[in-house]
């Protein structure tokens, strides 16, 4: 008997440290806030759900004024308490998929600093004031900079005068104040930086507003090459482009899709956001198909597929794997995403730069858009959800009710 109780009390402690863990690791990677379509019942994976349903959700709508959010609870396998969350009842929301291929070109609002040299004797004026790498340089003396140029021409103009720049650094903005030194290799004033006002690149449109046209492409920001600070935006436009060739992945290597603007500008860019590219179209069609946006917990691991373009004819399907899930990652990694089709895999080695921002479909859904790709393993890459893109794009736009059902 005291066998049996030593026995039974081990296996209590063991399912409880089990518990714990369980809860706290869901309690982690489990979002706060939670999109639902009516009063559907959420499920993590077929583990998870939500406690209370349409009863509690009814009397905190009426408390509230008409809100349509409320709290409430998810539980392990509907009986261990993890975490309370927001739940926000949404209309349900669809887009027209996308998947073509679109160049980028990005003017950056301000000048980024992505280098520095000493000007003469080893002085370097801008960088002895306070001036790093990453800065974004907006105004000198009260006039706004949006240029290479303009920002050479207003240094070598100063004769060698104190300068006030207005910096951004992260989210604050200052000043900076130094004097630029002359020169006698290039017989000009310098500050000792190296700056950048603009950015190019091709990718990947995921979708688009069947009512106004506003676009959400590419799954994550623009960011500068040198400096991996998301680049700020002045103005930019997305234009067509034509593939030549693709320079497939291996390992340690990543490919890419090799194509050349055609000159004919498709549409605008208004925002360059960690999870993607945001603008308008300059022409769309209104009567396409429609696909609906699936909120996150309505994603699954298994099978799905992934739309995107690899030469003119257009985009197509091919078959790929969602490997794992994490709720939570703020880093555009929503989704584990392997490539299992063998047509795609001849073709590009796996995932290849220039996909980013093709669609992932599940269950005919719009779950998420490919945005990175494993160098060791091109097959593999990560995806980001589809409703933080819509999301970010109806915040953009000013617009929550770019849905058209009809």
């Amino acid at each position: 008997m005291k066998k049996f109780i030593k026995f039974l009390c081990c296996l209590l402690a063991i399912s409880s440290a089990f518990s714990l863990s369980a809860v706290y690791y869901y309690n982690t990677i489990l979002p706060d806030n939670i999109m639902i379509y009516d009063d559907e019942t959420v499920n993590f994976n077929t583990n998870f759900e939500i406690v209370s349903k349409k009863e509690k959700a009814e009397e905190l709508v009426n408390a509230n004024q008409g809100s349509n959010s409320y709290k409430s609870n998810l539980s392990l396998m509907g009986i261990v308490p993890i975490k309370s969350v927001s739940i926000n009842k949404v209309k349900q929301r669809y887009v027209v998929l996308s998947g073509d291929n679109f160049g980028i070109k990005i003017f950056t609002k301000g000048v980024m600093v992505v280098g520095m040299s000493d000007v003469e004797g080893g002085i370097n004026p801008a960088k002895k004031a306070g001036m790093k790498i990453g800065d974004i340089i907006l105004k000198v003396n009260n006039k706004s900079v949006n240029s290479n140029q303009e920002l050479s021409r207003i240094i070598n103009n100063s004769n060698g005068y104190q300068l006030v720049c207005s910096v951004r650094r992260n989210s604050k903005t200052f000043n900076i104040t130094f004097k630029p030194v002359y020169s006698k290799d290039t017989a000009s004033y310098k500050a000792g930086i190296w700056v950048r006002d603009s950015s190019a690149g091709l990718g990947t449109m995921t979708f688009y507003s069947s009512v106004n046209g506003a676009f959400a492409g590419l799954g994550h920001g623009i960011v500068d090459v040198d400096t991996g600070v998301l680049l700020p935006i002045n103005s930019g436009e997305i234009v067509k482009t034509e593939i030549l060739s693709i320079t497939k992945s291996t390992y340690g290597n990543a490919g890419e899709i090799n194509g050349a603007f055609t000159g004919e500008v498709q549409g605008k860019i208004i925002n360059n956001a960690p999870c993607g590219l945001y603008g308008y179209l300059n022409k769309f069609e209104n009567k396409k198909e429609l696909i609906k946006i699936s909120n996150k917990q309505d994603v699954k691991e298994g099978s799905a597929k992934i739309f995107t373009t690899l030469d003119n004819s257009g985009p197509k399907y091919y078959n790929c794997e969602i490997e794992s899930i994490d709720y939570n990652n703020k880093s555009q990694k929503n989704l584990l995403i392997r490539i299992t089709d063998k047509k795609l895999i001849n073709k590009t080695g796996g995932i290849v730069q220039g996909m980013s921002g093709s669609p992932i479909i599940q269950n005919n859904q719009l779950v998420g858009a490919l945005t990175n790709v494993f160098v060791n393993n091109p097959t593999k890459g990560y995806a980001i959800f589809s409703d933080e893109m819509y999301e970010k794009m109806t915040k953009v736009t000013g617009n929550s009710t770019l849905n058209r059902v009809s």
